[in-house]
C-alpha cells in the first residue's frame, strides 16, 4: 500500500509550513534590525522551491562527481538545464511578491520577539497545528503594529544624502521622495540607495517601496541609483526634468539605460519641460503636493536642464523645495521647527 495518502501530504505541508513561520519569526528580529523587508510570499514559495532544490542539489553532486572522474554526463547536463528552465518559467507567473516593512523597534522588543518564537517551539504540550496558529498570530500582531506605525508617523523628514538631503514625505499609503541634486553627486550613489536609503526610510516609516520620486537636479549617478531601485521593485513613478545641450550625451545615455529597466519592471516615468505644473499627488483634501517648472537652469558642462520646484501643504504646514547642484536649498514655514516627523 502506497504511503503517498492525502494524510502523508498534509502532515508533509504542516511541517514545512511550521518550520517556514518558525524560521521567519526567528529571524525577523534581524530583518527588522537590518531595516530589510520579508516578502510574504516567501512561505508559499519555499514550499514550492524545496522540491526544485533537492533536485538541482541532487544532480549538480552526481554531474560534479562525474567530471573528477572523466565521466560523460550528457543526460545529466540536459536534465539539469531543462530543470532549470521550468523553474525560470514558473517565476514568470507569480505576482511581484508583497513585501511587508517594519519600523525599528528597542532591543527588548526585538528579544521578546525571538523569545516569544523560541517558547512556542519548546512548549511540550502544544501540537503542530497549534504552534502554527501561535505563531500565525505573532506575525499577525507584528504586521499590524508595522500598519499602526504608519499611521501615526506619516508627515515629513530628511534623510543625509553626501552634502545634502532627501527629503522624505509619507501618509498611511504613500511614500513621495524628493531628490533636489544631492544623491546624483557621487558615484556611490546606487550604494548609497540600496544600503542606506531602503534601510533608513523603512526603520523610520515602515515603508518598504517609493510610490513617488522625483528628481530635480539628475545625473548619470542618479539614473544608476533609479535603475538599481526599478530592479528591486520598490519604485512605481518617477518624476525627471527634460535637458538639452551639446554635451548632455553621458546623460542621455544613463537616462535610456534606466528607462529600459523601468519599462521591464512597470515603472512609470514622467517628463516634466519648461514652464509647466503638476499635481503630483493628493495626499487628502488639505495635503497636495505641486512641481512646478518656470526657469532653466545651466550646468558647467553647458546642458541645459528645465529648473523645478516642488511645492505643497502638509498638516496645514507650507513647505518648498528648489533644485541645487550641491547642498540643499530649501525655503519652508513651520510651525515647529524642530518638526522632522521621526527624529533620525
Amino acid at each position: 500500500m502506497s504511503k503517498y495518502t492525502a494524510t502523508y501530504f498534509r502532515h508533509y505541508i504542516l511541517d514545512l509550513l511550521n518550520i517556514q513561520l518558525f524560521v521567519t519569526l526567528i529571524s525577523l528580529p534581524i530583518f527588522i534590525a537590518w531595516g530589510i523587508p520579508i516578502p510574504l510570499s516567501s512561505i508559499l514559495g519555499n514550499l514550492i522551491f524545496s522540491p526544485f532544490l533537492t533536485m538541482h542539489i541532487f544532480l549538480s553532486s552526481l554531474i560534479f562527481m562525474g567530471a573528477l572522474f572523466d565521466i560523460s554526463c550528457t543526460p545529466l547536463l540536459w536534465l539539469l538545464d531543462k530543470l532549470s528552465i521550468t523553474w525560470i518559467t514558473l517565476l514568470t507567473y507569480f505576482p511581484t511578491p508583497l513585501q511587508v516593512g517594519f519600523p525599528a523597534l528597542s532591543m527588548p522588543a526585538l528579544l521578546a520577539i525571538a523569545i516569544i518564537t523560541l517558547l512556542i517551539l519548546h512548549t511540550k504540550r502544544y501540537t503542530r497545528e497549534h504552534k502554527i496558529i501561535r505563531y500565525a498570530l505573532l506575525l499577525f500582531a507584528l504586521i499590524c503594529y508595522a500598519q499602526l506605525h504608519k499611521r501615526l508617523h506619516a508627515g515629513h523628514m530628511q534623510i543625509p544624502c553626501f552634502n545634502g538631503h532627501v527629503q522624505v514625505l509619507t501618509t498611511p499609503q504613500q511614500c513621495l521622495l524628493i531628490d533636489t541634486g544631492a544623491m546624483g553627486q557621487r558615484i556611490s550613489a546606487p550604494s548609497w540607495a540600496e544600503y542606506t536609503l531602503m534601510p533608513t526610510l523603512l526603520k523610520a516609516t515602515g515603508h518598504s517601496s517609493i510610490t513617488t520620486f522625483i528628481t530635480l537636479r539628475p545625473t548619470s549617478f542618479t539614473f544608476a541609483a533609479l535603475e538599481l531601485l526599478c530592479r528591486k521593485g520598490v519604485l512605481r513613478k518617477i518624476y525627471v526634468p527634460v535637458w538639452e545641450g551639446e554635451r548632455s550625451r553621458v546623460l542621455g545615455g544613463a537616462f535610456m539605460a534606466f528607462i529600459r529597466v523601468a519599462n521591464a519592471h512597470g515603472c512609470t516615468v514622467v517628463r516634466f519641460g519648461y514652464n509647466q505644473s503638476h499635481t503630483v499627488t493628493d495626499f487628502s483634501p488639505k495635503e497636495i503636493v505641486t512641481l512646478t517648472t518656470t526657469d532653466v537652469s545651466h550646468k558647467k558642462s553647458g546642458v541645459r536642464i528645465a529648473k523645478g520646484s516642488v511645492q505643497g501643504i502638509i498638516d496645514n504646514t507650507p513647505f518648498s523645495f528648489y533644485a541645487s547642484s550641491g547642498q540643499d536649498t530649501k525655503k519652508r514655514t513651520l510651525s515647529n521647527p524642530t518638526r522632522n516627523a521621526y527624529h533620525t
